[in-house]
């Protein structure tokens, strides 16, 4: 009578004989789901220990998924070699001073072997590193050997490596922070607050930036008295002049920063490059714009990223008698303008983002086979260049207002809202947006019939809602196109 294993028994036993059988026979993964997966399991486990599992089937998938990570339905068993390894370079790595390894970039660097070895997704190996160092801090980003916010790592590195210099190369920072993404040590530089950019991929370590106490006091005091006198000024009225000499390698708005940061921050409020007085409030009877618009523009200049809810009661708040929809449409047409909009909700400065303008425009003609495409029928962005930020159909607004050498965007009147309605067309291309909806109804050969065109027009993303006396103008037009 043949030997069974019951659940009862050594559990560890069990766990390490299956373990061994999953890393011997199946190096892709088990599926733990599959019945017939565990009945030729039972089978091989008795080829290999001669013994019989008398396990039922959810017994049998318990002990298997304790015996290695699960991801996607299936079982890894990942060797001890493997982990071995994985230990040395992280143990080599923070013997340097490191204080965190992201999860993303250890995996993208190590990605051919740990795949190899059954380490098949970040996820998994954050597994591994939470085995292998349980004394450390995890984050869903990183772990390391203090729980900051990513930011306050990112800043805490930086100043780790920098050295002795004022100044460093973009470059140098990516080799010396191995395993840090170099997106976000490129966006933790540019919000420009322990360290601002000096020229191209050079920045300055604010710190680092040579200000004596008399300049210090001197600066303090000249501004104090500036802002008495104007109610606001700007980074660019911060005399500087003195503290040139001994800080030659830095560029005037890289001092500018610096003696904000250094000078007068405990003493001013900042949005952009307007300076105040702390607990000061702007007075727009100083500002030379006459209109809403042009105001808004003026704002928008000095900020690096806003919500379209906190533009609407800025403008709101400066403005209070103007219209609901005159302050709605005053500040997105600023806001388009002016910078970049990423979701429904958020705009942000020019400098968050870098658009390689050619390849974007080969991109978008990819889709464009006519001279017209409605926004909502771009659907993927896969073939889209990276440009700082995730591509997306607020996004494509904004490059065709703005930078597209071969494409715009025309809308109708009341474009200004939050359903990505209008078309992207060719830049030679004159026809105006109630032209293009009849020539599309015509090319779809969509009834001219009022019900018909309202649902085509609203389905297809040309408008949120068609009114009576809109649909009765582009179906005239639709006739007149129609006619021998």
């Amino acid at each position: 009578m043949s030997n069974e294993v019951h659940r009862y028994g050594d559990d560890s036993k069990l766990i390490s004989d299956i373990s061994q059988i999953i890393f011997t026979y199946y190096p892709h993964g088990f599926r733990v789901d599959s019945i017939i997966e565990l009945m030729k399991f039972k089978d091989q486990y008795k080829t290999v220990f001669a013994e019989e599992l008398s396990l039922s089937d959810s017994d049998l998938k318990w002990y298997i998924m304790q015996s290695g990570n699960l991801f996607e339905g299936k079982v890894y068993i990942v060797s001890q070699e493997a982990k071995n390894k994985v230990k040395y370079i992280v143990n080599e790595y923070f013997y340097t001073g490191a204080l965190s390894i992201f999860y993303e970039e250890f995996y993208r660097k190590n990605q051919s072997w740990l795949f190899e070895n059954s380490v098949i997704s970040e996820e998994m190996l954050q597994d591994v590193f939470k085995e292998l160092y349980p004394e450390l801090k995890f984050t869903l980003t990183y772990f390391g050997l203090l729980d900051l916010t990513v930011k306050e790592m990112i800043e805490r590195e930086l100043k780790r490596i920098w050295g002795e210099n004022t100044l460093k190369r973009f470059e140098e920072m990516v080799n010396q922070l191995d395993y840090i993404p170099a997106e976000r040590i490129k966006f933790n530089l540019s919000t420009e607050n322990e360290f601002v950019r000096n020229s191209a991929d050079v920045y300055v370590n604010i710190e680092k930036v040579y200000i004596s106490h008399s300049e210090r006091e001197q600066i303090l005091t000249t501004m104090q008295k500036m802002c008495e006198q104007k109610n606001h000024v700007t980074l660019n009225d911060i005399p500087i002049d003195d503290i040139i000499e001994n800080n030659a390698d830095v560029s005037i708005t890289a001092l500018q920063h610096a003696a904000y940061k250094l000078c007068l921050e405990d003493f001013f409020d900042r949005k952009g490059k307007v300076i105040l007085l702390k607990g000061a409030t702007v007075n727009k009877t100083t500002d030379q714009a006459t209109n809403t618009t042009e105001y808004v523009r003026n704002y928008l200049k000095t900020i690096d990223t806003i919500s379209l809810n906190d533009l609407i009661n800025y403008v709101d708040k400066i403005f209070p008698n103007a219209s609901v929809g005159g302050k709605m449409a005053s500040s997105q047409k600023a806001a388009y303008t002016i910078m970049n909009r990423i979701s429904k909700d958020m705009f942000i400065a020019d400098k968050f983002v870098s658009f390689d303008i050619e390849n974007t425009d080969k991109a978008i003609s990819k889709f464009v086979s006519d001279d017209y495409l409605p926004i909502k029928a771009f659907t993927t962005f896969a073939l889209f260049p990276y440009c700082g930020q995730e591509w997306n159909m607020y996004l494509l607004e904004s490059f065709c207002i703005r930078y597209s050498k071969k494409f715009k965007l025309v809308y109708t009147l009341n474009h200004y809202s939050n359903t990505n309605l209008g078309v992207i067309a060719k830049k030679n291309y004159t026809n105006n947006y109630s032209e293009i909806m009849a020539d599309a109804i015509v090319k779809e050969n969509i009834p001219l019939l009022e019900p018909n065109i309202k649902t085509f027009l609203s389905e297809s993303g040309y408008l949120q809602k068609v009114l009576p006396i809109k649909a009765n103008e582009i179906i005239n037009i639709a006739k007149s196109m129609t006619r021998p």
